[in-house]
């Protein structure tokens, strides 16, 4: 089993121009507390509620200053790759 398996397209992506309300909306209706943030198709971070939360949920997230790593895995990595990461980057 591969990472691309756990790829959900459910999820949609916020774009830079999307609101930290938008946001939280969107976390909420998923049940999550990470989105990820892309121009087009570059991936440019990943958001956290914490990080909405001590910034203006009226201003973009792309102005926001973000507080975790950025991780890569890659589409073909074994599935216990990314539960190492995972671990590894809480």
């Amino acid at each position: 089993m591969t990472a691309e398996s756990l790829i959900s397209n459910t999820i949609v992506p916020l774009r830079t121009s999307d609101s930290g309300e938008e946001a939280l909306g969107i976390m909420n209706d998923f049940y999550v507390r990470h989105l990820p943030i892309v121009n087009n198709t570059q991936l440019l971070g990943i958001v956290s509620e914490d990080d909405i939360l001590e910034n203006d949920v009226d201003e973009p997230v792309g102005s926001y200053s973000l507080s975790l790593p950025q991780v890569i895995v890659r589409n073909n990595d074994h599935i216990y790759e990314v539960m190492r990461m995972l671990a590894q980057y809480d």
